[in-house]
């Protein structure tokens, strides 16, 4: 804004003696010293009147001032609202990088499941620094249930649980919401294992193609699998009055001071 200021300052004071030039008048018009000028935009940019400059380029660049302010007043008002009204979390991390950069999270993961052995048997270099970290604290690390896992979560503020997605969708009972971390993922995918030649194939090749022609495999794919998009968003949160009460206590301040050097002005005057 100090930027913009001193340009259109630097503008109103160039233009007034350009036209001095031109027309000919004395230096001592308004606005040829250049703290005139700065005087004038400071004042347009409070919304304050002042005396219209003569010459056409000048009263221009008075337009201009005044327009800016307008456009900054209102866009840093829409941002000031914007700000108050809409609450946005940041995750302390969103890759298993930024998980080890943050040094502060001890995660868990149920002993000698799919998701320890993918932590164990990982060849990325990321995941086997996270495993070994995991390795010394193995008692925080390595639980025996997930629902211990869940709980843990919910009551400390530094521990993240390695699990799959469906199983934190369909537990809200641990007081808490669980909000999974966008890019620390690996697929994962789930099947009913049978013996081979199993008698009982058949049975299960029908009873899934009937589930399939009804539509109950879609139903179940989009409740338990897949991920849902409004899973990674916070739910947006309603302010109350008391939130925004001291914006509104600075707004009826300045009207009542602004009344009082009315009154003042006024009373002087007559």
């Amino acid at each position: 804004m100090v930027m913009i200021m001193s340009f259109l300052s630097l503008c109103l004071w160039l233009s007034q003696r350009l036209w001095q030039k031109i027309a000919g008048e004395e230096a001592g018009t308004s606005y040829s010293k250049l703290s005139v000028s700065i005087f004038a935009v400071f004042l347009s940019f409070c919304l304050q009147g002042g005396r219209s400059p003569y010459s056409p380029s000048c009263r221009i660049v008075y337009l201009v001032s005044y327009l800016t302010s307008v456009t900054l007043l209102a866009s840093y008002s829409a941002s000031l609202i914007s700000h108050i009204t809409s609450r946005t979390y940041r995750l302390p991390f969103t890759t298993f990088e930024g998980f080890l950069l943050d040094g502060t999270f001890t995660l868990g993961v149920m002993s000698d499941t799919a998701d320890h052995a993918f932590l164990r048997e990982s060849t990325a270099p990321v995941i086997s620094k996270i495993h070994k970290q995991m390795e010394l604290s193995r008692k925080e690390s390595f639980l025996l249930s997930k629902k211990k896992g869940l709980q843990e979560v919910c009551s400390s503020k530094n521990y993240a649980i390695f699990t799959v997605l469906y199983f934190t969708q369909n537990n809200s009972n641990f007081g808490c919401e669980f909000v999974p971390i966008p890019e620390a993922f690996f697929p994962g995918y789930v099947g009913m294992g049978v013996v081979k030649n199993s008698p009982y194939k058949r049975i299960f090749n029908y009873v899934s193609q009937e589930m399939r022609r009804a539509g109950l495999l879609k139903t179940l794919k989009k409740k338990y699998l897949e991920i849902k998009d409004s899973s990674y968003s916070i739910p947006f949160t309603s302010i109350k009055l008391t939130d925004v009460a001291p914006i509104f206590a600075i707004l009826l301040f300045g009207i009542a001071v602004a009344n009082v050097v009315l009154l003042t002005e006024l009373i002087n005057n007559h």
